[in-house]
């Protein structure tokens, strides 16, 4: 009975597992793996190249037989060769060392075997995996033997590159970068191998990176400049003040004076001009001053340098350089002297006597001048030069010369630019070539020979190549029509011979008004019932092109969101006039209207009026009609109301306006000099301008007559910021007393002049023929515009006028300024002189 209830029971059991879902069996042991495998081994990875190689689910007692084999095996070891399991898991330490040996540089394999054995020796499992050597690169260099100077490489050649790791069996593998100047990725020039082959000029940054993967982390990185094509190759000495530059490609910008730098110790020297060739490759560079002889000097340009010898030794050669006369035309006789080793040394002879003579058919040669005249083509002249230095040295050339048929001269070099004035500028701003349809500009044309030397022509007259676009007068004045691209040719005459010279300008669509902006848009006013008091805020306005825009013809009106009156816009003063007296204390928003050539803007601002308050701590300012005064004079200047300056002194109480009160004095002053009203007559330290009164009338310009020299003058103040002082008396308690003490308060005047200053040029270092005083040297060496003259001068050493500085033959002076009278035009087309006391600081000769 009971052996059939247990069959029954063990029915159930087995019915109940398999509905629950209870295995049915018992799990068998899992065979024994690997618990990490590795497919490279790095023998100088974080641990050294030691690895733990464990065995999981092995018993306890279980015998571990531990192989290595493969071609790298010699660089592999294990602690032991046999391990018997004391748990679950059994290991063993694996060393990869290749003691430095390149051989392991080609990443061998080995493969590690396993062989596990029951406490009886019976075999369980074989187990096994494989590996390949390997060496982390820990730093990286780039080996440039063979390459040269990296600082002059040339494009188009191919340069070897290596990259060295460490160490030197380092089995990771170089990735190459190669950028320009500009972070633009250039690596298509470089190959795996390192081969670099730049294809244009630059600066570039080479980089090596280590890595085991392309994709893999960097390990390490090294980095090289390099230049290519812009390095100095050569410097050769030309003249005692000139040299050529050779780069080994031409550079990518054209190069200016500023552009080079040279040195000799701390000496600088300075650049006055230079020229490239064609090609750009060379560049000749003019220097201020000579070089010394024997010194060593240092050229920097662009980042690039160059050290050269300089020759400037006694002249040993005298050189008739003309050999043509045009006839009908006096011909200066041109020299050089060149020193032993062939420099042109010329600039550097200041003394010593010359002597001419000449056997001249159909001419002479001018006894005062030294100037040959001939008239016959084809006829000669023998010309032969005598030079006797101060030390008695005398060197003598003789030179035929041919007489030919007249031509004007033609410039090395030549400028044009637009200005808005008649005036001659200075051409040392960027020149112009656009003009819009409204605009009056003026064609200005300078030329230039070799030497830097201006030409001068007998005339100038200007033409334009489309008439319908672009009205050009033969004096240069320019009325644009129609947009478009225009040539204006520039016709120059010299004797009877014309060259032309040819210059392309855009004329540009109208100005229209595209801006306008006010100096304040916040004024906190005060409603002080003072019939004087008013602020004057200007408004300037910039046209589509971003350039000011003048508000000649403007219009404008302002008005306030509740219809009140506060302000209106003045045109003769292109400002808003705010005036406030009794107005009521509040914030008044205002929109001002400004209309220019049918566009109209608008502007918002805000006046704050406030009541003075009936208490409150009294300051005071000096007010200022025009804090900034633009001198310039035009066609819009009236003579009877020349621009004037009012100054006054204002009281304040409590920060707020009150009223304009007495002053005892003013004092004008810019720098260390006092000035009188006139800002132009520098009175004595102790003066002050009296006045006693709560108004001072400054008047920086004058226009009238000047003595009895005929004609009307213009007189300006000189540029600059002036401090105008005031003084006051102010009452203040002193221990319970009151009393007048002297207070003083002070504004800064900003006198401004954008009128174009007269330009010059110099003809020539040395005069045409012997004069007597400094202003006569100043005559005959320097060039002005056609209608500009010379009036004096003023030398550097002498507190006299130049007219009054004697000079000797041969003598040398260095001319510190020059005054020039320029005519202007203002209203009603009246003819106004003013006069310029413009730098020089040149040094002449005179014959």
């Amino acid at each position: 009975m009971s052996q059939k209830i247990l069959k029954e029971l063990a029915l159930l059991l087995a019915v109940v597992m398999i509905l629950t879902g209870m295995p049915m069996y018992v799990q068998a042991a899992a065979d024994p793996a690997f618990q990490t495998t590795y497919s490279t081994f790095y023998e100088n990875r974080a641990n050294q190249g030691i690895y733990d190689i464990q065995v999981k689910n092995v018993q306890k007692g279980y015998i571990l037989k531990w192989h290595i084999t493969g071609k790298g095996k010699k660089w592999a070891s294990f602690d032991t060769k046999k391990v018997i399991a004391k748990g679950t898991t059994a290991t063993n330490k694996l060393t990869i060392d290749s003691n430095g040996e390149s051989a392991y540089a080609a990443g061998e394999r080995i493969r590690i075997t396993v062989n596990v054995y029951t406490a009886k020796w019976k075999l369980v499992s074989k187990l096994t995996f494989a590996g390949k050597l390997q060496s982390k690169a820990k730093a990286i260099n780039i080996d440039t033997t063979g390459v040269g100077d990296l600082k002059q490489l040339k494009s188009g050649q191919t340069y070897k590159l290596r990259a060295v790791l460490t160490p030197l069996n380092s089995t990771s593998k170089v990735y190459w970068q190669v950028k320009d100047s500009k972070g633009t990725d250039c690596s298509a020039q470089i190959t795996e191998e390192g081969a670099w082959t730049p294809t244009q000029s630059g600066e570039y940054t080479i980089t090596a990176t280590a890595r085991n993967s392309a994709k893999g982390e960097a390990l390490c990185t090294k980095q090289i400049q390099a230049t290519v094509g812009s390095f100095i190759e050569n410097i050769e000495q030309t003249a005692s003040n000139k040299f050529k530059v050779t780069f080994g490609t031409a550079p990518a910008v054209t190069l200016k004076e500023a552009d080079f730098s040279i040195k000799s110790g701390e000496t600088t020297v300075v650049v006055k001009k230079v020229s490239a060739t064609e090609d750009g490759k060379t560049v000749e560079v003019t220097t201020a001053t000579s070089f010394m002889d024997g010194k060593v000097y240092n050229v920097t340009c662009a980042g690039y340098e160059k050290e050269f010898t300089a020759s400037a030794g006694k002249p040993a050669k005298l050189t008739i350089t003309t050999t043509s006369a045009q006839a009908g035309k006096y011909t200066t006789i041109e020299y050089a002297f060149h020193d032993a080793k062939n420099i042109d040394v010329t600039e550097t002879v200041k003394s010593g006597t010359f002597r001419y003579s000449a056997n001249v058919t159909n001419g002479l040669l001018d006894q005062q001048t030294n100037k040959l005249f001939m008239t016959t083509i084809g006829s000669i002249a023998n010309v032969t030069l005598e030079y006797t230095a101060v030390d008695g040295t005398r060197l003598t050339d003789t030179k035929t010369i041919v007489c030919v048929e007249q031509k004007a001269e033609e410039a090395a070099d030549s400028k044009f630019t637009l200005t808005k004035s008649v005036q001659t500028p200075t051409f040392q701003d960027a020149e112009v070539r656009e003009v819009a349809i409204g605009d009056t500009m003026y064609a200005h044309f300078a030329a230039f020979n070799k030497n830097g030397t201006a030409i001068a022509y007998d005339s100038l007259t200007y033409s334009s190549s489309d008439p319908d676009s672009l009205i050009v007068s033969a004096e240069g004045k320019l009325t644009p029509i129609k947009a478009g691209n225009v040539t204006i040719v520039v016709t120059a005459v010299q004797g009877s011979i014309p060259v032309t010279y040819s210059y392309d300008v855009t004329v540009k669509a109208g100005r229209y008004l595209a801006t306008i902006q006010m100096k304040e848009t916040a004024i906190a006013m005060s409603n002080a019932d003072v019939a004087e008091y008013q602020k004057i805020i200007p408004v300037t306005a910039m046209d589509q092109y971003g350039e000011q825009l003048a508000l000649t013809n403007a219009t404008g009106t302002v008005t306030e969101s509740y219809g009140r009156t506060i302000a209106r816009y003045e045109p003769s003063l292109n400002s808003i006039v705010v005036t406030t007296q009794r107005a009521a204390a509040g914030i008044y928003n205002c929109i001002l209207s400004l209309t220019s050539n049918g566009v109209t803007l608008k502007q918002n601002f805000t006046v704050i009026v406030s009541a003075v308050p009936t208490n409150g701590v009294l300051t005071y300012q000096v007010e200022v009609s025009h804090p900034v005064l633009d001198l310039a004079i035009n066609e819009n200047t009236d003579m009877s109301n020349v621009p004037k300056i009012t100054v006054r002194l204002a009281e304040y109480c409590g920060g707020v306006f009150k009223q304009y009160v007495l002053f005892e004095s003013a004092q004008i002053q810019k720098g260390n000099a006092k000035y009188a009203a006139d800002m132009r007559m520098v009175i004595t330290s102790e003066s002050a301008i009296t006045s006693n009164s709560k108004t001072l009338e400054l008047n920086p310009i004058y226009i009238g007559p000047v003595g009895d020299n005929g004609g009307i003058f213009c007189r300006k103040a000189e540029k600059g910021v002036y401090a105008v002082t005031l003084k006051y008396k102010q009452q203040v308690s002193y221990m319970g007393t009151w009393k007048n003490e002297d207070k003083t308060v002070t504004a800064n005047i900003e006198l401004t002049d954008t009128q174009g200053i007269p330009d010059y040029s110099i003809r020539s270092l040395t005069t045409s023929t012997s004069v007597q005083t400094a202003y006569q040297m100043a005559l005959d060496c320097i060039q002005l515009a056609k209608d500009d003259q010379i009036i004096d001068c003023t030398v550097t050493g002498s507190n006299k006028l130049g007219s009054s500085v004697l000079v000797n033959s041969g003598e040398q002076i260095n001319i510190s300024t020059i005054t020039i009278r320029s005519i202007a035009t203002i209203k009603n087309q009246q003819k106004v002189y003013v006069d310029y006391m413009i730098p020089v600081g040149r040094t002449f000769t005179n014959r």
